[in-house]
């Protein structure tokens, strides 16, 4: 099946949960997406659910400013191509997860999708290339922060700007079982501006918002931990293994961070590899600490090169 642009899914006319997002497509095989804009979601705004073959190019999401408003969700997916497109989320904004038997979570009052019970499907050989995001809150590319899969393997991030995130550019939140290994990061650019506002959860109505409250606040560049969240379904932990963040370019005067926490001695961090970290002109190296790179006892074989 082929949905080809150009054309504009908008959401605006629908009032939250109404619409279940923009794209919707739960056990579907051979899917081409071409050239479409996608407008004002009320939640996700576009979920693939148990997809085998799906090609998403030339795609343009806008005007995402709804609360838990993602961009491409791909959950328990495989053989994956997302190329050349433009993405402006509120939320996480190009986002592999392995929901198992989660409830979709993209409204209030969550649905499930039929299908994705407790041994469902891994996440596996996907590739995300040539893309450009802006994130205004949650995390420009990541794995999670569902992961409740067999396996979550062979998924590439390659040669990509991201020219703006809130919280994290590029990470792996892993809160439930699967297995996840090679899992590449590579020739991603990441801007970060002079000024980045601080984020803040609003608690009250009459919460008035300080963009400025931590002045020296900057986002992660790299997040990769295993822990139990709020967003966690299974009873026991995964691992990550062989994970790789090569050929990094970082724009801006900020100085983020690289961070790799294990769980335990069982469900730890395992062969990840900094290469070719590069800081305006200068290239991170084990002894130069150019970026803070912090790890627990439960993260091993790292490697700066």
């Amino acid at each position: 099946m082929t949905i080809s642009g150009p054309g504009i899914l908008d959401g605006a006319p629908f009032e939250r949960g109404q619409l279940n997002g923009l794209f919707l497509f739960n056990a579907c095989r051979n899917i081409t997406i071409d050239g479409v804009l996608l407008r004002d979601p009320d939640a996700w705004g576009a979920t693939f659910a148990r997809c085998d073959g799906l090609t998403i190019r030339r795609a343009r999401l806008v005007g995402f400013w709804r609360y838990n408003a993602d961009g491409i969700d791909l959950c328990n997916s495989k053989n994956i191509l997302v190329e050349n497109s433009f993405l402006r989320t509120f939320d996480d904004s190009l986002v592999v997860k392995g929901l198992g038997k989660t409830p979709f979570h993209s409204i209030d009052g969550a649905i499930p999708i039929d299908g994705l019970e407790e041994n469902s499907q891994s996440a596996e050989n996907i590739l995300l290339r040539n893309n450009v995001i802006w994130c205004d809150w949650g995390r420009a590319m990541e794995l999670g922060a569902e992961t409740s899969a067999p396996e979550m393997k062979n998924i590439r991030f390659e040669n990509s700007d991201i020219i703006r995130t809130t919280h994290i550019a590029m990470d792996i939140q892993h809160g439930d079982r699967a297995k996840i290994s090679d899992v590449v990061f590579s020739d991603v650019r990441v801007e970060f501006d002079a000024q980045i506002p601080t984020p803040i959860y609003q608690n009250s109505d009459d919460q008035v918002y300080d963009p400025n409250a931590d002045p020296n606040y900057c986002p992660e560049l790299g997040y990769v931990v295993i822990y139990k969240g709020p967003w966690s379904v299974d009873q026991e932990n995964g691992t990550v293994e062989n994970v790789r963040f090569e050929n990094i370019r970082v724009f801006g005067e900020r100085k983020p961070r690289f961070v790799f926490l294990g769980l335990d001695p069982e469900h730890g961090v395992k062969n990840a590899t900094l290469e070719n970290v590069v800081v305006g002109d200068q290239k991170l190296s084990a002894e130069n600490g150019l970026l803070p790179v912090v790890a627990n006892e439960f993260v091993s074989g790292l490697e700066i090169k």
